[in-house]
């Protein structure tokens, strides 16, 4: 049976089940990128430079959006989105 939300509107429900729907996309994509790049290093017949630059972009733009890569076992590994800006201000939300 599905949840009655009371305290949060069916609106920021559905943006959070966007934003996680997203995430899935966006980890199957760098997990494909780091592996192309892995495969093109471990091959010495293949240039490696193209796959590794087109997983540091990837990379990058994660980085931009504030999306990181939690660690853990290989093939286990999570993204996870900064809710809080860095630095300073980083440090909770003011209520």
């Amino acid at each position: 049976m599905a949840m009655k939300f009371r305290m949060i509107s069916d609106g920021d429900v559905k943006a959070i089940r966007a934003a996680r729907k997203a995430l899935n996309r966006i980890a199957k994509r760098a997990k494909r990128l780091n592996a192309a790049e892995d495969a093109a290093l471990l091959d010495e017949n293949v240039d490696w430079k193209p796959h590794a630059l087109k997983n540091w972009r990837m990379l990058d733009e994660m980085a931009a959006l504030g999306i990181s890569e939690l660690s853990g076992p290989k093939g286990k590994e999570k993204l996870a989105i900064r809710l809080t800006p860095s630095g300073e201000l980083g440090k909770g939300f003011a209520l």
